[in-house]
């Protein structure tokens, strides 16, 4: 614990054809998951933002970044 490395974590818009899913995800989205996620997201949006690293690399919510390639969403806020 003695690296004290301070994040800056910030908002913005990207094309989801530049980002790069990650190779080693556990979750696959499957058709009964991905009806109940695209009724959520016709609902409420997208409520939390796609968390990406410093390569474009989704590390956190992936099934929602491939259910909006499949509704032809071109660009999300991260």
């Amino acid at each position: 614990m003695g690296n004290n490395v301070k994040l800056t974590w910030h908002t913005e818009k990207r094309r989801l054809g530049d980002l790069i899913e990650w190779d080693k995800n556990p979750r696959q989205l499957k058709d009964h998951d991905a009806e109940h996620l695209k009724k959520s997201l016709d609902a409420f949006g997208v409520a939390d933002p796609l968390i990406i690293n410093i390569d474009n690399k989704i590390i956190a919510d992936i099934c929602a970044a491939e259910l909006c390639c499949r509704a032809d969403i071109s660009q999300m806020t991260l």
